[in-house]
């Protein structure tokens, strides 16, 4: 679901992520008992606190989306944004994502 997810919202990133999921169908089929074994330690070590980020992530890029939606849409497809264009509200800096992050 999380590569999916990711896969569509950052559409430029998607062959990373079908990468990573090949990747894994191939380690897999090689050697299924170590990817069990990594799943296994992965849910007991790992898994809760990256749902809780993911979760957290998610949640405030929808929460803000229509502060940015445009801005996103303009540097998904390569179109300029102008000096002049700017948010409904103010962002403190550290809540401001910038053209070369959605890259």
């Amino acid at each position: 679901m999380l590569f999916d997810f990711g896969a569509r919202l950052l559409q430029a990133k998607g062959p990373l992520y079908m990468g990573a999921y090949s990747v894994m169908n191939d380690c897999a089929k090689r050697a299924p008992e170590r990817v069990n074994d990594f799943r296994a330690w992965y849910a007991t070590n790992l898994a809760r606190e990256h749902k809780d980020r993911y979760f957290d992530i998610f949640s405030q890029f929808f929460r803000d989306y229509g502060e940015f939606g445009q801005a996103l849409l303009l540097t998904q497809y390569n179109l300029p944004i102008g000096r002049d264009e700017s948010a409904s509200k103010a962002f403190r800096v550290e809540d401001v994502v910038t053209r070369q992050c959605l890259r």
